[in-house]
């Protein structure tokens, strides 16, 4: 018997009143994980400083923290079913969505922080060419794309594998499917990690380079080549939003990198029954479903046009 079996039995023979709490903590979690979430959704549609490319790119983010909402919910549905081959294409389908929706939107989420990352990049060394490089219609084929890619890259070797009994990642994929999974997303993040590396390397080199040369009396003087002072604030506001989407590649690295390195290795180990592996996995899980709230969180501490705007959002509610 392999570890996804031994894990299902000891979560089936009895439920406690540890699991009982675990379950009530879910549901909090999903009522929380949608509110947040949907108010960076509607933020970005009602408000007209935050409707920019770049947070285009950041709801799709926000969509796909909603899936593991919808995830969590069939998870909380599902543990209370019967897991057999004999149960049907209901409760089959039901494990494909409780499985495959975080292995998706882990790959959509780092795709998307590396398009967010570029969309800076190009924002901070390339101003003149950002609005012909970074245009709408680019983003929305981003986004399809991201979303099939992610999709196809679960569903066409989950549906190559015979049924499972047990509703676990690591029993729908092989080892070698989760291992190609781990790959895509350490790129993805590492990718991103450099490319905002770049971007603050980038913008301590102009504003070292045109503070000396912004004096009092020449703020409104043009000197071709040199940045203005107006430029130069553009360019730190630009550099300030890099740095909450840097803060969010840092969180989302910590919280799902356990999630991603445990089923892996899993995947690859036969291991006898035992309670801690059943609590690390519930541990890196709830990991998983933080990271969903954690986005907006930052987004109200860190970016001021989406704290105002969430302010708006609650003022209506109230």
């Amino acid at each position: 018997m392999n570890c996804t079996d031994e894990m299902q039995t000891l979560k089936t023979n009895s439920l406690s009143l540890g699991d009982q709490l675990y379950q009530s903590v879910l549901c909090v979690m999903i009522s929380c994980i949608v509110l947040s979430n949907s108010m960076v959704v509607i933020s970005t549609r009602r408000f007209l400083p935050l409707q920019t490319r770049c947070n285009r790119i950041a709801v799709n983010i926000a969509i796909a923290d909603l899936l593991i909402a919808c995830s969590v919910a069939v998870m909380l549905v599902y543990d209370h079913l019967p897991v057999s081959k004999e149960d049907g294409t209901p409760q089959l389908v039901s494990c494909y969505i409780r499985t495959g929706a975080p292995f998706v939107v882990v790959v959509v989420t780092s795709a998307s922080l590396v398009a967010i990352a570029v969309d800076r990049y190009v924002a901070v060394c390339h101003q003149g060419k950002y609005i012909r490089v970074v245009t709408q219609d680019r983003i929305t084929i981003f986004m399809f794309i991201s979303w099939m890619y992610s999709a196809t890259l679960f569903i066409v070797p989950a549906l190559a594998t015979h049924h499972p009994t047990t509703c676990y990642l690591e029993t729908f994929l092989t080892s070698y499917h989760l291992l190609v999974f781990a790959v895509h997303y350490v790129a993805f993040v590492v990718a991103a990690g450099a490319i905002f590396c770049s971007i603050t390397m980038a913008v301590r080199k102009q504003v070292h380079a045109v503070q000396p040369m912004l004096r009092p009396g020449d703020f409104e003087v043009h000197v071709p080549g040199v940045m203005t002072a107006e430029e130069l604030e553009r360019l730190k506001q630009t550099a300030q939003i890099a740095q909450v989407y840097a803060v969010i590649l840092v969180v989302t690295a910590v919280m799902t990198t356990p999630v991603v390195v445990l089923y892996t290795a899993l995947s690859f180990k036969q291991c006898s029954s035992d309670e801690m592996l059943r609590g690390l996995a519930i541990s890196c899980d709830m990991l998983l479903f933080c990271r969903s709230l954690v986005n907006p969180v930052i987004f109200a501490l860190k970016y001021k046009e989406f704290n105002i705007a969430f302010r708006k959002l609650l003022c209506l509610l109230s």
